[in-house]
């Protein structure tokens, strides 16, 4: 009877043990079961939090390595690590400060599969014409997990920043390839009124009274294309692109260097003239005696020269029998390397003639048509008329003429031609069929009336290697930036208002 009772303890006691193993067991595989779904969530939860870090590093990244000089569609800086486009800071820099610029999930990584999200608000500061421009920025980043087996979100991570981005202005050292450069309009307002061979750019508009094609490639497909700043391109005015938004360009800054200051060093052997310089005559080496002889036509220093004085010395200059009095009066060496760099010579005149018959006369210009065979850089300081069938500038390409106008440019009719660069501070009003080979530029509007035809041609002198902006005009971005914020994901949403 004892045995029997001592068997059925131990029985139970087996039992009772077996169950507190069992519940040993279970409850030791609930906390692991438990611990591994903290650990992946904690793990997933950090993966989220490092693509949301990841999306904002991207996007600074673009910000400041953007090739803001390319097509403006395209994407920044190199293969692989595009995610915010050159066009779209363009967009954060002129859109509102209450709305944001998102730029849509990207993956960061397969498995598990993981995501970035970004979206950027301006906060403050603007992008217009002064440049370089200072824009202030938040930018909000989530981060995204999903699992692998269906798709559900695992984790969460928003993080954001503010920070300050000063945008640089970037130019290029290029061959001046615009057949016309305003710092206003341009209006083409005549049927056959073209450009031909290079491109136009504006500050403002480009127009046309006819709807029709105005600037055209040559031969070899170069030029044909239209670009303003901000002002509004006519559809199907360029055989080539048309796009607006460029870079400002001020076009009075190219020209300002041209001064009586320059025509003077010429006169007395100053820098530029005196033998630094490449390309420049050195009249720094010119005795007393020869540099009356030059004065004798161009005036003495602190003097303006006449157009007259201007026009003989460059043909006695040019005299190809060498047997002008500044050819037997100076020495042959020394004239010649002023010949040789004539294109440099700064020339600077107040009394500015109107370029008609009357002129023509005075000058004892005859020919069909008469040709004023001028070249270097003549500076006229007030308006210019021409008026009449006249060919002004020197054939010859390695001389062409740049004629830099204090005023305003009016052709008043006829079939004037011009070989060279103008330029004109207040803008052209021109009428007739006026024709130039070479370039027309000005601060204001270019009002181009009549059949005439602007052929751009490639010519040696040094305003026609300019430095000019191309789009954006963009080239370096600085950041400065606060710590990042972790922020809810309800704020990522729907963000709170600036």
């Amino acid at each position: 009877m004892i045995l029997r009772k001592r068997k059925g303890m131990a029985l139970i006691t087996v039992v009772l043990i077996a169950a507190l193993f069992l519940i040993s067991i279970v409850g030791i595989s609930a906390k692991v079961i438990t611990e591994k779904k903290v650990s992946n969530a904690r793990a997933s939860s950090e993966r989220a939090l490092v693509a949301a870090e990841t999306g904002l590093s991207q996007v600074l990244f673009n910000l400041r390595n953007t090739d803001f000089s390319a097509d403006p569609a395209s994407t920044a800086p190199s293969l692989g690590q595009e995610y915010l486009k050159a066009i779209q800071v363009e967009e954060l820099a002129t859109q509102d400060g209450d709305s944001y610029l998102p730029l849509g999930p990207r993956a960061y990584s397969d498995k598990p599969y993981t995501t970035y999200d970004v979206k950027i608000r301006r906060l403050s500061g603007t992008w217009d014409n002064d440049i370089p421009s200072s824009l202030d920025f938040e930018i909000y980043s989530l981060g995204t997990v999903y699992s692998e087996e269906n798709g559900e979100v695992l984790a969460r991570r928003v993080v954001s920043i503010k920070c300050e981005v000063d945008f640089e202005e970037a130019f290029e050292e290029r061959d001046f390839s615009y057949g016309i450069l305003a710092g206003g309009d341009v209006n083409f307002n005549g049927a056959h009124a073209t450009e031909e061979g290079g491109d136009v750019f504006a500050n403002g508009s480009i127009t046309a009274n006819d709807g029709g094609v105005h600037i055209y490639k040559d031969d070899d497909g170069n030029g044909g294309n239209a670009y303003s700043n901000y002002g509004a391109i006519d559809d199907e005015i360029a055989e080539g692109e048309e796009l607006s938004g460029q870079a400002y360009v001020d076009v009075n800054a190219l020209f300002d260097g041209y001064t009586q200051d320059m025509a003077d060093a010429f006169k007395t052997g100053s820098y530029p003239y005196n033998g630094t310089v490449d390309e420049h005559p050195d009249t720094s080496v010119l005795t007393e005696m020869e540099r009356v002889i030059i004065g004798n036509y161009i005036g003495a220093s602190g003097e303006p020269s006449s157009f007259e004085g201007i026009y003989n010395f460059y043909q006695d200059l040019t005299d190809p029998d060498y047997s002008s009095p500044l050819w037997t009066s100076i020495d042959p060496d020394r004239l010649l390397n002023i010949l040789t760099y004539a294109k440099n010579i700064v020339y600077y005149c107040n009394d500015v003639p109107k370029i008609n018959n009357s002129l023509l006369n005075s000058l004892g210009i005859e020919g069909d048509p008469p040709i004023i065979k001028l070249g270097g850089i003549v500076v006229l300081d007030g308006d210019l008329i021409i008026n009449g069938n006249v060919t002004i500038g020197d054939p010859d390409p390695a001389r062409r003429l740049a004629l830099i106008v204090r005023g305003e440019v009016r052709v008043l009719g006829g079939t004037p031609t011009f070989n060279g660069i103008i330029y004109a501070r207040d803008g052209y009003d021109i009428v007739g069929d006026f024709n130039c080979n070479g370039a027309l530029a000005s601060g204001g509007d270019i009002n181009i009336k009549g059949n005439s035809t602007i052929t751009f041609q490639q010519f040696d002198l040094n305003v026609a290697s300019t430095e000019v902006p191309t789009w954006g005009n963009i080239d370096t971005a600085n950041q400065t930036m606060s710590s990042w914020k972790e922020i809810s994901y309800e704020e990522f949403e729907n963000p709170p208002s600036p």
